[in-house]
């Protein structure tokens, strides 16, 4: 048998053996978008995440609000469906805690000091219980109002806390049961609304299978029309498309082997697969029937178009790799896979579309075969291009630097930020049901100010309660979207009210501070009355400090009303601030908590977005500079780069497209797919020119051959990714958009822009030796 033959179908077996083992992997794949997990355990958000996590316990809180048609919630079939409640989701598996109305813990005095009960001991459904119940929630409004019921009465909420280490499969679980059970019981009377952090965990996963059932197959049928469109041939569109799906299964397939968890950010990388590694197909059989030396598997093949799609490869993995800098896991994942799928592709396309078209050619295959016109409306474009490129170049010129102008003006525009409940859409339930909770109670964005001491019982001291209480009020007072803070002084302030209860001439809500007041000498015996109250408190603080009695540290619970993280970095600095001038020597104030670590990740992107961009535009320009052998060249390569990605920021801050973890692809996937264009059409220009002295001539001529490659190439990347402009995720749309955007904009670049300062500069490094 023909050695040749052999070897053709020695490739096909080969790579279809091992698309069959990744293939088997891919049902082995696992969601996970907890944000705990998107950050690196030496980072310090991180640590001090996991830190209050051990002392405090779970902070996976899930925020079920009722709201009333008609009147309040303190009405009686309302309190009974709320005891219902608390008591059957106290039973779900996953579950470890239920606050409620009737069941949050109320402080009172009786004559041998204090007591703790429930709000609502016994509830027959009496004026008089209901009357009693409100007088209690009035009695203690800093803690209840905002957090178990709104400042109308109309709403409450059950807070409905998680295990610790509950997975994103019982957190669905969790969050399911509860959808149902209040869903049925509520109906008629009452308005339901869930959210909370674990409910955004579940949606994403669910919004992420939606989108890679519907997407997929749709990016496959616009490539597949892309590449008819294109090639109007059989082999055209199925080769470069198989070559693709080979790659995607390997990518996939591979992060399941190696169990590596699927995020929000890998919803993109089939897409990604699908769309960018045509390219390397389109490429081959663009050029095969016009290079391959008859009889031959890769003769005049790889000699024509090798060393630039290699170069296209390396340059576009480097591009993706450029995200592995980043500290965020899920970037660093989507780099190292993205760059592994680049990889596999641009392998499958050099060994198994030559080896199935030397089958073909051989009458191995029968795949019918359109001729292409000489000439078609795509080349005419290109001529028409040609000819103004020719005529106009000033007034071209012109128009790139009012376009470079305007987006240096939106660059200055970007805003930052990483907050996972702007992912859905504004009109999702989960939006709808987060709005009413800031509006209504205290917010959803939570994070905690950790107060600790030196030593055990530092915590009784009434210098820093009394400074941690009136930092709430400073916060309160400086900051609108503060919505609610509950803290540990709030439950000594209460002690100190009830232990004074027979007192009718002064108030005793607050911290005891003067000794006088309470006919004692010093602030040592106020620290001492302190414990003492501690110490006859039957309630549970663990939520508050990390000592029923001797208190070390102890904590403020933040809720704002904001959705966005710009809130948080602001108020986390002016609380440390005011600790550091107001609380006494030997107190340290650490912030912690899940919003916390959304902030963390939001200044995480912003610095990986420089360094991946630094890193990837320096070796880019390393690269060619390295290949022509002068740094002029490298900095041809990177201009029109640099054109495309400035006018994506430009584009973000003009529209208030945010720039957060998802969106920060966007420019590492400019270079990454953007570099191929200006390197095929400077490989086209250096062999055009080696012939023809005329630059016109060889513009022309690069035009007519790669210049219709990169505009098939332009269209199915771009056309592709715009399949996100579907997605469920407000991010996902952005990048699909944006994607889109940049293939114009870096094939412009590399058709428009890179010819005239060619042909106007005429570099050594380019010209016919």
């Amino acid at each position: 048998m023909n050695r040749r033959l052999v070897l053709s179908l020695g490739i096909i077996t080969l790579i279809l053996g091992i698309t069959i083992f990744f293939g088997i992997q891919i049902p082995k794949i696992v969601i996970n978008n907890n944000v705990d997990i998107f950050i690196p355990p030496t980072d310090p958000s991180k640590i001090a995440y996991d830190a209050m996590k051990e002392v405090y316990g779970s902070q996976k809180i899930l925020d079920v609000a009722l709201e009333a048609k008609e009147g309040t919630v303190l009405s009686e079939p309302v309190l009974r469906l709320i005891q219902e409640l608390t008591d059957e989701i106290e039973q779900i598996d996953g579950v470890e805690e239920v606050t409620s109305l009737t069941n949050a813990d109320f402080i009172e005095g009786t004559e041998e000091g204090m007591k703790v009960a429930p709000l609502l001991e016994e509830f027959n459904g009496t004026e008089e219980e209901i009357g009693i119940l409100k007088e209690k929630l009035d009695s203690w409004k800093d803690l209840y109002r905002r957090q178990l019921i709104s400042e109308d009465l109309r709403s409450t909420q059950i807070l409905v806390t998680l295990h610790k280490e509950a997975t994103t499969e019982q957190q669905e679980s969790v969050y399911r049961s509860i959808y149902k059970l209040v869903g049925e019981r509520s109906k008629g009377f009452l308005r339901s609304y869930i959210a909370g952090d674990p409910v955004v965990v579940v949606l994403i996963e669910e919004y992420m299978k939606s989108d890679l059932l519907r997407l997929v197959p749709f990016v496959i049928l616009v490539v597949l029309l892309v590449l008819f469109f294109s090639f109007h041939s059989l082999e055209g569109v199925l080769l470069p498309l198989i070559a693709v799906l080979i790659s995607t299964i390997w990518t996939v397939g591979l992060m399941a082997a190696l169990d590596v968890y699927f995020s929000l950010l890998s919803t993109c990388l089939p897409i990604l697969m699908i769309a960018v590694g045509s390219a390397y197909g389109i490429h081959v059989v663009s050029h095969y029937d016009e290079t391959i030396i008859p009889g031959t598997l890769f003769g005049g093949l790889l000699k024509q178009i090798g060393v630039p799609l290699f170069l296209a490869a390396l340059t576009t993995l480097i591009g993706f790799l450029s995200l592995a800098w980043t500290p965020i896991i899920p970037l660093r994942h989507f780099a190292f896979f993205s760059a592994f799928g680049v990889t596999a592709s641009f392998i499958i396309s050099i060994a198994f579309i030559p080896a199935i078209l030397f089958l073909k050619r051989k009458g191995r295959v029968e795949l019918p075969h359109a001729k292409i016109e000489e000439r078609t409306e795509r080349e005419a474009l290109l001529v028409g291009l040609h000819k103004n490129l020719a005529h106009h170049r000033g007034r071209i010129l012109f128009g790139i630097i009012l376009v470079v102008i305007g987006s240096l003006i939106g660059l200055s525009q970007v805003k930052v930020d990483n907050s996972m409940i702007e992912n859905f859409q504004k009109d999702s339930e989960i939006r709808r049901a987060d709005a009413f909770i800031r509006g209504s109670f205290g917010g959803t964005k939570i994070f905690s100010i950790i107060v600790q001491g030196d030593s055990p019982g530092a915590l009784t001291n009434p210098e820093v309660l009394k400074g941690m209480d009136e930092m709430a009020q400073y916060l309160y007072r400086e900051f609108p979207e503060v919505g609610k803070v509950v803290s540990f002084t709030d439950f000594i302030k209460r002690m100190n009210l009830v232990m004074h209860s027979d007192s009718q001439e002064e108030d005793f809500y607050e911290i005891p501070y003067e000794p006088a007041k309470y006919g004692l000498e010093s602030k040592e015996q106020l620290k001492e009355l302190v414990s003492q109250y501690l110490l006859l408190y039957s309630g549970n603080l663990s939520d508050f400090s990390d000592n029923a009695l001797e208190p070390k540290e102890a904590r403020m619970i933040v809720q704002l009303r904001s959705t966005n993280m710009e809130p948080v970095d602001r108020i986390s600095n002016a609380a440390r601030t005011y600790a550091k001038n107001h609380f006494p020597a030997g107190y340290t104030v650490t912030i912690a908590g899940y919003s916390d670590l959304e902030n963390a990740l939001t200044h995480l992107v912003t610095g990986s977005q420089l360094k991946s961009l630094g890193s990837s535009l320096g070796i880019v320009f390393g690269i060619i500079a390295f290949t022509y052998r002068s740094w002029v060249a490298g900095l041809f390569g990177i201009i029109p780069l640099a054109f495309a990605i400035l006018i994506n920021f430009g584009i973000m801050g003009i529209f208030g497209i945010r720039l957060d973890m998802v969106t920060a692809m966007v420019a590492s996937l400019a270079v990454g797919i953007g570099v191929d264009y200006t390197i095929h059409f400077l490989a086209a220009y250096k062999r055009e020119r080696e012939l023809e002295e005329d630059v016109e001539k060889v513009t022309r001529r690069v035009y007519e051959t790669s210049g219709k490659a990169i505009l098939v190439n332009a269209l199915s990347v771009g056309v592709g990714f715009l399949v996100l402009v579907f997605s469920n995720f407000t991010s996902l749309r952005y990048i699909g958009s944006l994607v889109a955007l940049t293939m114009l904009t870096s094939s412009f670049a590399a058709l428009v822009l890179l010819p005239i300062l060619l042909n106007t500069v005429k570099p050594k490094f380019i010209q016919r030796r």
